[in-house]
């Protein structure tokens, strides 16, 4: 075999351990954050006559996905989150009446550029659908909420919109409250298929991703007077 031919080998095969190694390296270095819902603030329960008026989202809180990745030989997962978030709740009488949120979706961070630039562009298209949004679809007695260490549980349904397509979803939420504000946290899985969503795997950069991921959320209200 001729020198040249054995150094073109050699640069492949370094190429090809570069390739899955430097991944590998780079997992162990970043840990992705915990899930929103392990962060949920415990304190005492919530009692649902405390909750009566309008609550508008305040400063803190968090709307995110997270997806299970495989970089090289390396599983991870991609995390992106956002603060950019508006919206309010309503309870009157011991009923959610109202409740509609709405997510800039341009302003996803994670911790890579590249996954962001993806997310806004092929995934996403953040351009030209910029906001997700969430709408209750119809008023929720809070009477049956059950608890949850400490918090309360409750399960409501709505309508979300992502990238453009509109689906009716139920969200588990966990209440919590602590210095006058309420703590709203949970998650939904989103099977990218359901919402036109294409598959975020690269597999020319060795990056490969579940078919599904989660839509999390940790909303902090205040009222609205």
């Amino acid at each position: 075999m001729k020198k040249r031919t054995k150094r073109l080998l050699a640069l492949v095969v370094v190429a090809v351990l570069l390739g899955l190694l430097v991944p590998a390296v780079y997992v162990r270095l970043v840990n992705p954050p915990s899930t929103l819902r392990e962060q949920v603030l415990q304190s005492g329960s919530i009692a649902v006559s405390d909750l009566e008026g309008r609550w508008r989202v305040a400063d803190g809180s968090i709307v995110g996905y997270r997806v299970r990745e495989q970089i090289g030989l390396s599983k991870t997962e991609g995390v992106g989150r956002t603060e950019a978030i508006e919206g309010a709740f309503e309870i009157s009488g011991e009923i959610l009446v109202e409740a509609a949120f709405t997510v800039d979706m341009t302003t996803l961070l994670s911790d890579r550029s590249q996954r962001d630039d993806q997310v806004r562009s092929r995934i996403l298209e953040t351009a030209t659908f910029p906001t997700a949004t969430f709408e209750l679809t119809a008023p929720v007695s809070l009477l049956g909420a059950s608890s949850e260490g400490g918090a309360k549980t409750q399960t409501i349904a709505g309508n979300l919109t992502l990238r453009g397509v509109t689906k009716y979803v139920q969200l588990l939420i966990r209440a919590t409250s602590a210095l006058g504000q309420l703590r709203l946290t949970g998650d939904t899985e989103v099977v990218f298929s359901e919402w036109g969503i294409p598959n975020p795997s690269l597999p020319a950069a060795l990056i490969f991703t579940a078919d599904r991921g989660l839509l999390e959320f940790d909303l902090l209200f205040e009222p609205d007077l």
